[in-house]
């Protein structure tokens, strides 16, 4: 059975879910499709998609830091539950996303 704080994190973190999917949109767009050739539309959608990520990121860590808090789990104990795996997780998406930004730029 699934706690209902995990349930919980689920649910708010769909805005996450929805806001990455739509930065993946905007990266085809601007950046691999015929759109990269103008330069004014890949510095719009290089300003677009790096806001939208990083309000991603800020989004992610802040219900993850709140999800940490209120369940009340600890990485120093031996136990590995779920609640550690879903906080993990969402500290590496936020890595990743920050890596994401870097590439945009660089591009």
């Amino acid at each position: 059975m699934v706690p209902s704080s995990i349930i919980e994190f689920e649910k708010l973190t769909k805005g996450v879910k929805m806001y990455l999917f739509v930065s993946m949109m905007l990266i085809i767009l601007f950046i691999i499709s015929p759109l990269k050739n103008n330069r004014a539309f890949l510095v719009l959608g290089k300003i677009v998609i790096v806001c939208l990520l990083g309000y991603t990121i800020y989004l992610n860590i802040s219900q993850t830091n709140n999800f940490y808090k209120n369940t009340n789990t600890s990485f120093g104990t031996a136990k590995w539950d779920v609640s550690k795996t879903n906080i993990l997780f969402s500290y590496i998406l936020s890595v990743f996303l920050l890596i994401l930004i870097v590439v945009v730029l660089r591009f």
